[in-house]
């Protein structure tokens, strides 16, 4: 047998069987590698043993707890905290207020009927609007009379009938 099964037994020896344990035995008396690896691996695992026996006494708990948090590192700010400094900042309320009061004025100043509104100055597309209207009609007028043309024999007969207008 080659060493890496062997390696592999090294390992697992405690879950070898009695006969598998002895036949490692006889390979690490021949060979000098695998017996300096079983050798460290026994004296690990006994320092780990000794180590799980051993409970260490703290004197000071509190300060070592607290030497320890210190040196952990910061937790990233949370959003809401962000938010909640952000709202708090008296620049940012005097904008938010000055933002509001330029809306209630523009939005006054749309309801007089008399004043040139902002809504009169800008273009607007009307044809859209209303061709799309036209659409909608002659749609609702084929659904009620329950013919079964296809979507675009519909759309040709709409599109027409708005050519036509």
């Amino acid at each position: 047998m080659s060493c890496p099964k062997y390696e592999k037994d090294i390992w697992l020896f405690e879950e070898l069987t009695l006969e598998e344990q002895q036949q490692l035995h006889t390979h690490l008396n021949s060979c000098k590698a695998c017996q300096k690896l079983f050798e460290e691996i026994r004296s690990t695992k006994n320092l780990i043993q000794l180590a799980k026996k051993h409970t260490p006494q703290l004197q000071h708990a509190a300060a070592f707890t607290n030497r320890l948090m210190d040196r952990l590192p910061a937790e990233r700010e949370g959003m809401s905290s962000i938010w909640q400094r952000v709202l708090e900042n008296s620049w940012f309320q005097n904008a938010m207020r000055l933002a509001s009061l330029v809306l209630i004025v523009f939005f006054i100043w749309e309801q007089r009927p008399t004043s040139y509104q902002i809504t009169k100055l800008m273009p607007r597309q009307n044809d859209v609007f209303l061709n799309s209207i036209a659409f909608i009609k002659k749609y609702d007028e084929n659904r009620k009379a329950n013919t079964h043309e296809s979507w675009y024999a519909r759309y040709l007969k709409v599109k027409q009938s708005t050519n036509h207008n």
